[in-house]
């Protein structure tokens, strides 16, 4: 697919990136529903780790090792790739740890990079404790760690977000 199509492309479906954000919120409620007063210890929550992990990681880690194997076959064979993430071990640790939707790689491309949204996922997973304990203390409580917790991820966005743009800038 020529290049020109795939950037009118992306400019043209740009806005249904907001799906994924819908099905956060639609999940958050879900998993709340469902644990209300089910983790009241940390063997609860051990539990309820096992259970998030045992469902993302695998998967994950496959996708991650096949991107890898593919795209570095397709390097190895002198394939053209528009926009090749980086093998440096540390990205790839990124990834396969799922830091990815936190911290940017030096080019800001990894492997499988709509995978940011499991990474966005289990960083949440980690959270729900925390945000369980304070609601069940205080709704105010809950409120106010819930308008931190989206102005950090406002304020890494923007960051993060800058350092992309300018790096698109400079054709990196």
């Amino acid at each position: 697919v020529p290049k020109a199509y795939r950037e009118v492309l992306n400019e043209q479906t740009r806005g249904l990136s907001l799906f994924v954000d819908l099905f956060f919120v639609i999940s958050g409620f879900v998993i709340a529903y469902v644990y209300c007063g089910k983790i009241g210890s940390l063997a609860d929550f051990g539990r309820f780790m096992q259970r998030r992990v045992g469902r993302l990681v695998p998967l994950h880690l496959l996708t991650l090792i096949v991107s890898i194997v593919i795209i570095g076959t397709a390097g190895a064979l002198g394939q053209t790739i528009n926009r090749s993430p980086s093998f440096d071990p540390r990205c790839i640790a990124q990834t396969a740890i799922f830091l990815h939707a936190i911290v940017s790689c030096g080019n800001g491309i990894s492997f499988n990079g709509v995978s940011w949204s499991i990474g966005a996922e289990m960083v949440m997973y980690l959270l729900f404790p925390l945000f369980t304990w304070i609601g069940y203390r205080s709704k105010a409580g809950l409120l106010v760690a819930t308008v931190a917790v989206l102005l950090v991820v406002v304020a890494v966005h923007r960051v993060a977000g800058g350092h992309r743009d300018h790096a698109d800038r400079d054709g990196q």
